[in-house]
């Protein structure tokens, strides 16, 4: 899951922000938050539960969720 993939730096409407309910491939819904074009906060949820690889701010980490929990990451 790689987020803010095609976030535009150019465009100051968008250096700040927060999208929610976004569906990733595996089943994943992911929420995220962001400032200066950077990612802050993400939420991960899965109803198997399972790991996912993510990418931000230039980092590749691998989180594990639960069955019918929210994984809350701040950065």
């Amino acid at each position: 899951i790689v987020l803010l993939p095609a976030l535009p730096e150019e465009d100051p409407d968008f250096a700040s922000g927060r999208v929610t309910g976004l569906r990733a491939r595996g089943g994943f819904t992911v929420s995220v938050t962001w400032e200066d074009h950077r990612v802050t906060s993400f939420t991960l949820e899965n109803p198997r539960g399972g790991d996912a690889v993510v990418r931000y701010n230039g980092i590749e980490a691998t989180f594990t969720t639960v069955p019918g929990e929210t994984l809350h990451v701040s950065v």
